[in-house]
This record gives C-alpha cells, sequence and structure tokens, in this order.
C-alpha cells in the first residue's frame, strides 16, 4: 500500500529555474493541499532532495519534493502534520506553472549552495 496522494495533477518536466521541476497539469487555487506523502526516508543531515523537519531530521521523499525547485517568491510551503510531509499552495498556480517553494524558509542549511535563478531576486547565494 502506498501512502501518498497527489491533490492535483503533477507533471515533472524541464524547468527554467533548474533541471528539472514539478509543474501544476491544472489550474490549483490557493491553500490546497497539493501533495502529502508519509513514504519518505529520514537522515541527520541534509541530503539533495531533501526537507527539513527538524534540526537533526532531513526527509528525503522522491516522488515530488525531491523535484521542487526553490524561487524567492514560493508559490507553495511545506507543512508537516505527525508523520505526514505536505505541499499547500500560498496562492493560485496557474495551469503549467512550476511549483517551487523557497528553500530558506524550510532549510538551515543544504548539502549543495548555489546562486538563485529564480528570477525574483538579483541571483542570491542560497546555502
Amino acid at each position: 500500500m502506498t501512502n501518498f496522494k497527489c491533490v492535483s495533477s503533477l507533471q515533472i518536466g524541464l524547468s527554467r529555474i533548474h533541471g528539472q521541476g514539478v509543474f501544476a497539469f491544472n489550474s490549483i487555487k490557493k491553500g490546497a493541499i497539493v501533495f502529502v506523502s508519509s513514504e519518505y526516508s529520514t537522515a541527520p543531515n541534509p541530503i539533495y532532495g531533501s526537507v527539513q523537519r527538524t534540526k537533526d531530521e532531513h526527509l528525503s521523499e522522491p516522488l515530488v519534493f525531491r523535484w521542487v525547485n526553490h524561487s524567492c517568491h514560493p508559490n507553495t510551503e511545506v507543512w508537516f502534520d505527525g508523520n505526514r510531509i505536505l505541499l499547500i499552495t500560498l496562492r493560485e498556480i496557474p495551469s503549467k506553472s512550476e511549483i517551487v517553494c523557497c528553500y530558506d524558509r524550510t532549510e538551515d542549511s543544504i548539502p549543495f549552495p548555489f546562486v538563485c535563478n529564480c528570477g525574483n531576486c538579483s541571483g542570491k547565494i542560497i546555502k
């Protein structure tokens, strides 16, 4: 039995921000739960594609969160509910738009710092 649920239709595709990204197949309303999962592995330190839950717990979820790119103007945010990790929209997301989070809001540090390419900032370094 799988313990994940896509509330909206999502697609993985080429991103203008970085490599692959997650895209909305249809428009998604503000406040919608886009993805919910309780299938992830945990690590004490950040690894590529992980989401920080606590100071010493980082969750690696390979289906969706692994592909969500950073933006300084995010349209989603990560929430935790018991053993579930959720991705919730901050505003309406038009069809075919990339789903993005702000790594600065969830991570104390990331394993591979980079120069931001979101198009909503002047290219700050995300570390």
